[in-house]
């Protein structure tokens, strides 16, 4: 892990664990660990698809009683939904799996990206955590 900055524990004792600077979201479960959401890419994509194909830049997380798992998405101000059961994430059509913006407008990674185009990312930059 890199970082795991959020952590839910939902009723059936399954541990769920924002790992930010791995930009996934990972379930530890009898004692496993699966990524849930996230391809280690830090970015905002994905959505309609399966959460483990999104790019994600995540510190908190949420699991509500259906098992939609709720998440902080704050690289990219939005707050996004992993559906858990069919009709999950306030009646989405998606399948199982599937992640979904249910809040927010992106707008910081498009000012971000507009930043990174204009050439201030280098391996000197006090930010180029986020310039990879």
């Amino acid at each position: 892990m890199d970082l795991p900055s959020g952590l839910f524990v939902d009723s059936l004792g399954n541990i769920f664990i924002a790992d930010t600077d791995n930009f996934v979201i990972r379930e530890v479960s009898g004692g496993t660990i699966q990524t849930v959401a996230g391809n280690h890419t830090l970015a905002y994509s994905g959505d309609g698809f399966a959460a483990t194909d999104a790019s994600i830049y995540a510190d908190g997380v949420s699991v509500d009683g259906a098992g939609d798992i709720f998440i902080a998405d704050t690289g990219s101000s939005v707050i996004r939904c992993v559906v858990g059961t069919a009709g999950g994430c306030f009646g989405s059509a998606l399948s199982v799996g599937n992640i979904t913006t249910v809040a927010g407008d992106n707008a910081w990674q498009r000012l971000f990206r507009r930043w990174r185009r204009s050439n201030q990312c280098t391996t000197q930059s006090s930010l180029w955590h986020f310039c990879r």
